[in-house]
């Protein structure tokens, strides 16, 4: 049986989103509330802070509660979301790109966990650069590698601080990750 969904995390409306380039947003802590994301980066001109990557299989309920949690975050930086939906079954990908259009969205096969992740980190630039990935495209996001990379697993619910709060601990201490 399915357990009910939270009501914190219940989406309210998202905004319509263009693919061919990339969406990052700049949470500011004077701004915060549902979508309150401040300003909007058109063509990523800086340097995104974070770049998050989930690797999804069969879990639309899970994942849409992660990324609800994701992007009611508090802080001052900038970040893109990339989900690689592993060919599932479930409708994940629709959701995505329906509810959250903002996240840059790879539906891919399902080569596992790992290959997953290699996708959304390479979407992202890392890695190397100037070669077909997996699924047979250049498709990487139109913006420099982002500072940190964090690799989320769909099940998780950030409480609002928590990617600031990581991210300053990364600042203050380099020799870490």
């Amino acid at each position: 049986s399915a357990m009910p969904r939270s009501p914190r995390y219940t989406r309210g409306p998202t905004r319509s989103s263009d693919w061919s380039s990339h969406e990052a947003f700049s949470l500011k802590v004077h701004n915060p509330g549902r979508y309150g994301f401040g300003q909007r980066v058109e063509g990523i001109s800086q340097v995104l802070d974070l770049g998050i990557v989930i690797v999804n299989y069969n879990v639309r309920d899970l994942l849409s509660d992660c990324l609800a949690s994701v992007y009611d975050s508090r802080g001052s930086f900038a970040f893109g979301v990339c989900v690689v939906d592993n060919a599932s079954g479930d409708g994940s990908a629709d959701m995505v790109a329906a509810e959250f259009p903002q996240v840059r969205l790879i539906r891919a096969e399902n080569r596992g966990y790992a290959a997953g992740n290699n996708l959304g980190l390479k979407a992202f630039g890392f890695g190397p650069q100037g070669s077909e990935d997996d699924t047979g495209t250049y498709d990487r996001l139109e913006s420099a590698t982002p500072r940190f990379a964090l690799l989320l697993n769909p099940d998780t619910i950030l409480p609002p601080s928590a990617l600031a709060d990581m991210l300053r601990f990364m600042e203050d201490h380099p020799e870490a990750g």
